[in-house]
């Protein structure tokens, strides 16, 4: 088949969270269009050539937009949006792509886009707020994804590929620092060693990014009620937004032979957050009686601190042989263990309303294998993978919470503990590409999966008179699943089986201008509603599945100066996942707890388009539009932290000069409004001040300095220059009356940092 002219990844625009930088230049210092190479299908393909929607970043796109950390990618993709999770632990990405989102991150609940660390599957989302230092380039594919990738997901994948040991350079490597606002210090390096001349080599990585004083205060007060931990004992004033974090990597790779390439890569992670949190209807209030506007302040109110830590260990190996010229096989072993912690007010005001009796508890350790076998036939013109799948978990989520309605009752708190011994998941998948002409081109896919999911859970009821009660019921027609009152404990497993696939056809129209039109079908496991207490919020939720038609185009223009690739999408939404609050009578009295349900269905539409135009040698302008909309089967029914629209705008200026080269850059970007996640109905939600969070735009820019001759590079940087005051998406506990909790986003900040390579 005819190679076709190759285009540089999608530098989307800034869109201002961050102060953002230019791309890759060539070595006469000018913007020009480039090759990258993506392997969103599971093989080594230029970005221009993949007839899916993928957005890219590489190593120098990473360093350049000063995206540190995962949470930072959704700024710069269209369709794509993270934030923290509405329960406030500040470890977790809690990801929206294409409008598939998951918001309660248990060891019993799947998520709609699936993160993977160097072809290594994620399973929980606590952990994923980790540093992309080092990484060699980051893939963001939109649509489901249940042919090609070890689990399903509905939404989407995120794959962070690491920069790998090389044994063919010679010994190299950078270091990096910088200081910014709030106290934020951060230095950080790699070197790559080689051991065995173009044998074997091990690359060493190490970083320290940290934000001392944090951009807000918490006033943590006191609760006053007996029985009860009393965070705010005497009141203290803590710091807001504060950052710890380390990472350490060693990676190594070996050409044990002219076939026989070993990659192995470990990487150790410590993260520590605190969040600005407050009761946005409280604040609301005050506002009214004072006779102002609402305004967002940098100091809040609660009886704790939101705190957040996680630790993390991965391990990947991969083993690649080349069989023959027409035929080889892959071997990716992974190994994960992430343990996570947090504390929440999830009520967000100086009243007792909700509580932790202790922090969140969330451990879970993982193990997959995947072997691929990978070939050509009929001379080239099919090209095929296959291979199978094998994944398996254990861990657990422990909370024990109470609320004021229980305490006044007798109740202190309460207990949920899961214990999950073996989650597993078995698949085995084709898929292959069929080159029907010199232009056009057939791809189909079918993947078979079965999930395994149990769970063990221990609810126990603590009250104020120093009995406890089993929490569940335990006899009757509404009872758990193998209720055992001896040890307050039921348990409960379900077998999930089901088959996904994708179709399509890519046409060159020309040389410089793909388009496809595929379908594809995907569907995220169900699992066990942990949190029940007997009865309905006992049963297992199923899974739900997307099917979605997408058209895109893939194209370069006017001598190719301008890049213009755009995507039309609908998707076909079945027995929607949704998390949901609700208020249910227990054996000791009513409670409110957190259930799955399988809502019906939806559709949704959306728009894609990510530009790029070289107007000179030194000026380059870039741009992005996202736009989707949704309707639910049932009315009631509304789709969570899915901003309706998206659009940014950036211009890159470069200015050669005898000592280097500046790099001028500025952007901006606008995210509309969108919803939270509640139990509401989309009529309550709409009808409470609370239930929208506020659109906003934000401005960002970045000056650097390249001194090509001494390998320095440095940067002056501005993040939300307009100082915008938003918060991000809360959990919404009751309506009218507005139990939610705000977390506010990082207000102006400024920083310098500099690299020198050797």
């Amino acid at each position: 088949m005819q190679k076709k002219p190759l285009a540089l990844s999608i530098l989307v625009a800034g869109a201002g969270i961050l102060g953002a930088a230019a791309p890759s230049l060539t070595t006469a210092q000018t913007f020009s269009l480039e090759e990258v190479v993506v392997t969103a299908r599971k093989t080594e393909e230029t970005l221009q050539d993949v007839p899916v929607s993928v957005s890219n970043f590489s190593a120098d796109d990473l360093a350049a937009l000063n995206l540190t950390d995962t949470n930072d990618l959704s700024a710069f993709s269209p369709s794509v949006f993270i934030e923290p999770a509405p329960a406030n632990n500040g470890t977790v990405a809690k990801t929206t792509i294409r409008g598939q989102v998951q918001s309660d991150n248990l060891i019993t609940t799947d998520t709609s886009v699936g993160w993977y660390y160097d072809d290594v599957y994620l399973a929980r989302s606590y952990g994923t707020i980790n540093s992309l230092f080092d990484a060699e380039r980051v893939e963001i594919l939109k649509g489901p994804q249940g042919t090609l990738y070890g689990r399903n997901t509905t939404g989407g994948a995120i794959k962070i590929v690491t920069t790998k040991a090389d044994p063919i350079a010679e010994l190299n490597g950078f270091v990096n620092a910088g200081v910014g606002s709030f106290g934020a210090q951060k230095v950080g390096g790699a070197i790559n060693l080689p051991l065995i001349e173009n044998v074997l080599a091990v690359r060493l990585t190490a970083l320290q990014d940290d934000i001392d004083d944090g951009f807000g205060s918490q006033t943590i007060v006191s609760n006053n009620l007996p029985g009860l931990p009393d965070f705010g004992n005497p009141t203290v004033k803590r710091d807001a937004g504060v950052k710890d974090a380390e990472m350490y990597r060693l990676g190594a790779t070996w050409f044990a032979s002219d076939d026989l390439t070993l990659n192995m890569s470990y990487e150790e992670s410590e993260m520590y957050v605190t969040n600005l949190l407050y009761n946005v209807s409280a604040q609301r209030a005050a506002a009214a009686t004072a006779g102002r506007s609402f305004d967002i302040y940098d100091d809040g109110a609660s009886n704790m601190m939101s705190e957040s830590w996680a630790d993390t260990s991965t391990l990947s190996f991969t083993a690649s042989y080349d069989i023959n010229d027409d035929l080889s096989t892959k071997l990716v072993y992974g190994w994960r263990d992430v343990e996570s912690k947090f504390f929440s007010d999830v009520d967000g005001s100086t009243a007792p309303i909700n509580y932790f009796m202790s922090a969140f508890v969330q451990e879970a350790e993982q193990e997959s294998v995947e072997w691929q076998l990978t070939g050509t036939a009929m001379d080239g013109g099919l090209e095929w993978i296959t291979g199978i799948y094998w994944f398996t978990e254990k861990g657990i989520d422990n909370s024990n919470s109470g609320g004021i309605g229980g305490y006044l009752g007798g109740v202190r708190s309460g207990t949920f503990n899961a214990t999950v011994d073996n989650n597993e998941s078995r698949s085995a998948f084709f898929s292959g590409t069929l080159h029907l002409t010199e232009t056009l081109n057939f791809t189909g896919g079918l993947r078979y999966t079965k999930d395994t999911k149990p769970v063990i859970v221990e609810g126990i009821q603590y009250r104020t008179n120093g009995t406890t009660q089993c929490r569940f019921e335990a006899t009757g027609a509404n009872a758990a699943p193998n209720a055992n009152t001896t040890n307050c404990t039921w348990e409960n497993d379900g077998t999930y089986e089901f088959i996904s696939w994708q179709l399509g056809f890519d046409w060159f129209v020309t040389d410089n201008v793909l388009t496809y039109i595929k379908s594809s079908s995907a569907s995220r496991s169900g699992g066990q509603n942990l949190r029940g207490l007997g009865g309905d919020t006992t049963v297992p939720f199923d899974e739900e599945t997307a099917t979605d038609i997408e058209l895109g185009m893939k194209g370069e223009f006017f001598d190719n100066s301008l890049q213009l690739n755009t995507a039309y999408y609908h998707v076909f939404y079945d027995d929607v996942q949704q998390s949901q609050l609700l208020t249910n009578q227990g054996p000791n009295g009513t409670e409110t707890i957190t259930f799955i349900n399988n809502a019906t269905g939806a559709d949704f539409d959306g728009i894609e388009v990510e530009a790029k135009w070289i107007v000179t040698d030194q000026l380059m302008v870039t741009g992005t539009l996202g736009w989707i909309d949704w309707a639910f089967d049932q009315g009631k029914d509304y789709a969570r932290a899915v901003p309706e629209e998206e659009y940014t705008l950036r211009v890159n200026y470069l200015i050669p000069a005898s000592y280097g080269t500046w790099n001028l850059d500025a952007n901006y970007s606008y995210r509309g409004e969108y919803y939270p996640n509640s139990s509401a109905t989309l009529a309550q939600t709409l009808a409470s001040p609370q239930g929208t969070i506020d659109d906003v735009s934000l401005v960002g820019a970045r000056a650097t300095l390249d001194l090509e001759e001494y390998g320095v590079t440095l940067a002056l940087w501005g993040r939300n220059l307009t100082d915008e005051e938003y918060t991000t998406s809360p959990l919404v506990l009751s309506y009218p009356a507005g139990l939610t909790t705000d977390t506010v986003a990082p207000p102006r900040s400024y920083g310098i940092e500099g690299t020198y390579r050797f």
